[in-house]
């Protein structure tokens, strides 16, 4: 499944863009992400990822490492790679180490750099990265390919349906869709982009790379989260993400590797 988008923009250049504001991305992250990874992507993906102790997983574009610290501290053998904010990790590694170990790769090249790790762990989740990559459908495949057969693939989004931000909700008190359809390049108000995609795509990759979709999730703020008056408000009524669970089928998976970025 080829990658309709003309990005204009190379994953090198992405990488390049992230490093460069590595801690400008985690000023406002403890050791359990920020408020909205505390308060609705950890409770979903955890429940998903279900009990780690003793499994070997993979954290696909682990940023900081915050979700690799938590999991391991969960009892998970735990590899984490990032090619971005990969010293950052490195660096809370030294300072309080829990045995995570660390690769500085790509994802969307991994498996063609590092072949041995084909078939090599037991779960793979994937936080909030897959749309900042232009070659995405190299990486799902990758995620999936590090996978033993059945093994389990979680992976978080933005939601592609509703992108305006929690500011714009908090002005207007909804959000708006345009141009769903169209994959385009999206500016990001502090640095860099972020890639829209329609959902369908992201769930169709999966398929389309030996994984058998076994649910999605929205995650939503609970109704006596005090939030009024908030931006944080809109997560009761329209999600900002959405969470995916995938285990790779017993077959071989359709590897990806294009060798360069996509036009």
């Amino acid at each position: 499944m080829k990658n309709p988008g003309n990005w204009n923009i190379t994953n090198a250049e992405v990488i390049a863009q992230w490093s460069a504001h590595a801690q400008e991305s985690v000023s406002d992250f403890g050791e359990e992400g920020d408020l909205v990874r505390q308060r609705l992507l950890n409770p979903a993906l955890l429940a998903l990822l279900g009990d780690v102790r003793g499994r070997k997983v993979l954290d696909a574009g682990c940023g900081n490492g915050y979700l690799a610290r938590l999991l391991a501290r969960n009892g998970a053998i735990v590899t984490g790679v990032e090619p971005a904010l990969y010293r950052l990790a490195m660096e809370r590694e030294q300072v309080m180490p829990v045995g995570i170990v660390y690769l500085a790769e790509d994802l969307s090249l991994l498996l063609s750099r590092l072949p041995h790790l084909s078939d090599a762990f037991d779960t793979v989740v994937c936080n909030l990265v897959l749309q900042d990559i232009p070659d995405c459908d190299a990486a799902i495949a990758n995620c999936l390919g590090c996978l033993r057969p059945g093994g389990n693939f979680v992976f978080s989004i933005l939601h592609p349906c509703f992108e305006d931000t929690s500011s714009t909700w908090a002005a207007n008190g909804y959000v708006s869709t345009a141009e769903y359809f169209e994959h385009r390049k999206v500016p990001q108000r502090r640095f860099g982009c972020f890639f829209h995609r329609p959902l369908s795509y992201y769930l169709n990759a999966v398929a389309g790379s030996g994984g058998h979709i076994r649910r999605v999730v929205e995650p939503q703020l609970p109704a006596d989260f005090p939030s009024a008056g908030t931006a944080f408000e809109r997560e009761k009524y329209i999600p900002s993400f959405v969470v995916v669970q995938a285990t790779r089928d017993a077959q071989e998976c359709f590897l990806v590797d294009t060798g360069s970025d996509p036009p």
